[in-house]
């Protein structure tokens, strides 16, 4: 019995009225719980998490020793990949401007990792150097336009 069918039948609710509260099909509530790990979207698993009132990490708990211990989920992102989010953030800018890019001009960006799954990850090493790469070229230009500032 997966952790989530657990937790609903210990409420005793239906897939139905568990979904319903959710947010969610039936369907996915019945997905997520006949598959390891649960497939379904991460938005609907926080959503079935929040209907049950627990949290994510405690939603994916496993089985273990007949206690629910472990979790699927990683102790902690790997510090040495950066996602999207994380590349906008260091490139100061924002993901919706990052994606144009990458669709028109890749050759702008850092070179990504090879991809596990549907998201892009860049190394965070590469990312560092092609920043440092750039820095003489932004530090110029701030200074040419405190110039172009100046003289007005």
């Amino acid at each position: 019995m997966s952790r989530i069918e657990e937790l609903r039948k210990a409420r005793g609710w239906s897939r139905f009225e568990l979904g319903t509260l959710a947010g969610v099909t039936e369907h996915t509530i019945l997905r997520a719980e006949r598959t390891s790990p649960p497939a379904v979207q991460a938005r609907s698993l926080e959503k079935i998490a929040q209907a049950l009132g627990v949290s994510l990490a405690e939603l994916h708990a496993v089985n273990t020793e007949g206690g629910w211990g472990a979790s699927l989920i990683p102790a902690a992102a790997d510090p040495d990949v950066l996602f999207i989010q994380d590349l906008a953030r260091d490139l100061r800018t924002n993901v919706r401007r990052l994606r144009n890019v990458l669709r028109k001009e890749p050759w702008k960006l850092p070179e990504p990792l090879p991809s596990i799954d549907n998201r892009m990850r860049w190394s965070r090493v590469v990312v560092d150097r092609w920043l440092e790469l750039r820095e003489p070229d932004r530090k110029q230009r701030a200074r040419e336009s405190r110039l172009v500032g100046a003289e007005r």
